[in-house]
């Protein structure tokens, strides 16, 4: 009997619509994965807290938030599409580089987002 692993990329809602989308709308017809959708998490930069990864991420969810102040996945993907990536260290990024200021931010809007609208 052979055994076929099936495979599917989770996205977050914020992504409908997007580039992102149809590219993996594409891909997954090519590759024959599965799309499936969560619910998505936003923040609205007002409720972002300075105590859990760092002073600077309400700062940096103002420069990077929707027009309506949300922060969600797909502004945080807008930011480090702009970011210059540069190899990591064998230690991992340092904690102050751009990418990884992103990933702190991603962190927090996890922990402290609610449900998409």
């Amino acid at each position: 009997m052979l055994w076929r692993r099936s495979c599917e990329v989770v996205l977050d809602p914020s992504f409908r619509g997007t580039g992102i989308e149809w590219e993996l709308e594409l891909a997954s017809k090519r590759y024959g994965f599965e799309i499936r959708w969560h619910a998505g998490s936003e923040l609205h930069i007002n409720d972002v807290p300075s105590d859990f990864r760092g002073p600077a991420m309400p700062e940096l969810a103002a420069r990077v938030c929707r027009p309506d102040g949300m922060v969600d996945a797909h502004a945080i993907g807008v930011a480090a599409g702009k970011e210059r990536f540069e190899e990591p260290t064998l230690l991992g990024d340092p904690s102050d580089a751009p990418l990884q200021q992103l990933k702190y931010l991603w962190h927090t809007l996890l922990a402290y987002g609610s449900a998409a609208a």
